[in-house]
């Protein structure tokens, strides 16, 4: 097998291991990480000793692949890179605990290679994910290159190298919950430990037993994660045959550090539940019907107060569209001062607009459905305003491919 995968069950105190359109789960009823939005953080090590590689290379590649899992996969389930490490070994046993949150994902999967010889990870690279006893969520993952006996390039195979991109690829999905047949197993076999439809990966998908080139995600891939974790299609301009609009590794990792950052502890979840995002398209949509305030209305406010006179009636109908009609006349002159701008951007100021763009997006699929239930009167001006931002993505990624800085 090309790639090994190691399903291990923590009880208390014993460890038992086991192996295990076309996709299949990890396990039969599918084996996923808990959350709204989960987000698996790990760590390289970017020694990649006999690989010939230089460290950023293999770091990169590695980076690169595990972003493609949430750019590509349009699922909630992200992996974030959180640096490097210098462990050269699985995590341990003794490190996992399962009596006190056992569905919470540990922080420090490593992520590295071995140039020693490994009786448990003989093939070119082997996943180990960890659960505890009696719950459906793993509780760590690590993920093992094997470069004592086989060496890696960070672009196509060639010269009987390994393309690392394409098997961190298929690794990281097996972390995802992912899985194929096994080496040596008949059909039957196989299929007996399917449920629910799920076939073979085919020889066209990443997750393929022997993924030795593929790196790029299939139809077959972006499914079987969709299956575990549920849709998440960022709006984003629709790609040609020769340039992708949609997140590169550097904006996958922002968008997904934006969610760790209001994931922290003690919110968690609760800002991607309905009643949060529901509050959230309220207050835009209390933002796009305001006045603009000027020091004149200002004082005008604190007079009112200060003189205890009664509250001035809320705007009309007409007042709401005659405010929304000025504000997007102002939006729209902003953003064709913007786009008209981009041929005279510098690199780093196309990648910052680029990126606020990305993230934009973003919040705009997850409020969408309830600015469409909120907008009212609104949903024109908030319809012109995600046309406009994809737009603007579009000419800054244009201008990238035209001078070659595209990525």
């Amino acid at each position: 097998m090309r790639n090994r995968i190691k399903l291990m069950r923590i009880t208390i105190p014993v460890i038992l291991a086991a192996c295990f359109l076309n996709f299949m789960f990890l396990s039969p009823n599918g084996l996923r990480y808990k959350g709204l939005g989960p987000i698996v953080q790990f760590q390289v090590d970017p020694n990649f000793a006999g690989v010939g590689l230089q460290a950023n290379d293999a770091v990169n590649t590695i980076r690169k692949a595990a972003m493609q899992w949430f750019s590509t996969g349009e699922s909630p389930l992200a992996f974030s890179f959180k640096g490097n490490q210098t462990g050269k070994s699985p995590t341990s046993f003794d490190s996992i605990e399962c009596n006190t949150n056992p569905t919470e994902i540990l922080a420090d999967n490593p992520v590295f290679s071995q140039d020693s010889a490994d009786p448990d990870c003989s093939a070119e690279s082997c996943t180990f994910v960890w659960s505890c006893a009696g719950f459906t969520n793993p509780r760590a993952i690590s993920i093992q290159f094997n470069t004592h006996d086989f060496s890696f390039t960070p672009v196509q195979s060639s010269n009987n190298r390994i393309n690392l991109e394409a098997i961190a690829l298929h690794a990281f999905g097996h972390a995802a919950g992912l899985s194929h047949c096994q080496v040596g197993e008949t059909e039957a076999q196989c299929d007996a430990h399917n449920v629910n439809g799920q076939t073979n990966p085919e020889n066209e998908s990443v997750m393929y037993g022997f993924p030795e080139s593929i790196a790029t995600l299939s139809q077959d891939d972006v499914s079987g994660l969709q299956a575990l974790y549920g849709i998440q299609k960022i709006p984003f301009p629709e790609s040609s045959s020769t340039t992708s609009y949609r997140l590169s590794a550097r904006e996958a990792q922002d968008v997904i550090n934006y969610q760790e950052n209001l994931a922290l502890p003690p919110s968690g979840d609760w800002w991607r539940t309905p009643n949060n995002l529901n509050q959230r398209a309220a207050d835009l949509i209390t933002a796009y019907h305001a006045v603009r305030r000027t020091p004149e209305s200002l004082n005008e406010e604190i007079d009112n107060w200060a003189e205890e006179r009664p509250a001035p009636p809320p705007p009309t109908s007409g007042e709401i569209a005659l405010i929304l009609d000025q504000k997007r006349q102002i939006m729209e002159q902003y953003y064709s001062k913007v786009q008209g701008s981009v041929p005279n951007f510098t690199e780093t100021e196309l990648a910052g607009v680029r990126s606020h763009t990305g993230s934009a997006l973003f919040s705009h699929m997850l409020l969408k459905p309830y600015l469409d239930a909120k907008a009212g009167q609104s949903i024109g001006i908030v319809n012109r305003n995600f046309e406009l931002m994809q737009s603007l993505r579009k000419a800054v990624i244009d201008e990238q491919v035209k001078r070659g800085i595209y990525e």
